[in-house]
């Protein structure tokens, strides 16, 4: 017993990716617990971020779990486990909104938030509200799916999870210049989709 208790704690210690490489080796299931113990609170907290019913949350936890956990099986090979895994399960959340269409992602504050340079706290600036706009917030989701992968996982968690720099950087393996990189190009590049949009909405309102 005392031995297996010390090794569980020695998994602790071991890196996600090579939690990921001893199950793809052994297909021993304890290196995939492992892996469910430590990332399970990241993952709810995550869907909770997109999704309001809490029900709904459990579900996609357990769905996203189980995809990481059959496509391991089937020898992914996964570069950076954090970055992966936070697109998995805003996929899946994104999926879920979609088909129960609860909850309306908080675009409009964000994008206010947009037209000023990023601060180290995210709090800084206006609040995120639910949008009330179903139009403007698909124009935005629509222009959010055209960024770059690293972009578009930068500005969500910066403006709709509010990290810092550094808890972006721990999650995505980026270096925190690179974050401020993505965000600062991605909220460029943002805008330049947008500005057509905008652009009618003024002529509209004038």
């Amino acid at each position: 017993m005392f031995v297996r208790k010390s090794y569980q704690h020695k998994l602790k210690e071991w890196s996600a990716e090579q939690l990921i490489r001893a199950f793809q080796h052994t297909g021993d299931q304890q290196y995939f617990n492992a892996l469910f113990s430590r990332y399970l609170h990241l993952v709810y907290y995550t869907t909770r971020n997109f999704l309001e019913d809490r029900e709904e949350c459990r579900d996609v936890v357990m769905q996203v779990f189980a995809k990481i956990f059959q496509q391991l099986q089937q020898q992914k090979e996964v570069h950076s486990f954090g970055n992966w895994l936070y697109t998995l399960t805003r996929n899946e959340c994104i999926s879920k909104r979609r088909s129960s269409d609860k909850q309306s992602l908080r675009f409009e504050a964000a994008l206010q938030q947009w037209q000023e340079e990023p601060a180290e706290n995210p709090d800084s600036g206006a609040q995120m509200v639910s949008a009330t706009d179903r139009e403007t917030e698909d124009l935005v989701q629509a222009a959010m799916l055209q960024l770059d992968e690293c972009q578009r996982i930068c500005l969500e968690l910066f403006f709709f999870q509010k990290k810092s720099y550094r808890e972006i950087a721990d999650i995505t393996s980026f270096t925190e210049n690179q974050v401020k990189s993505f965000l600062q190009n991605g909220k460029r590049r943002l805008r330049q989709l947008l500005a057509p949009a905008m652009a009618r909405e003024g002529k509209t309102s004038t």
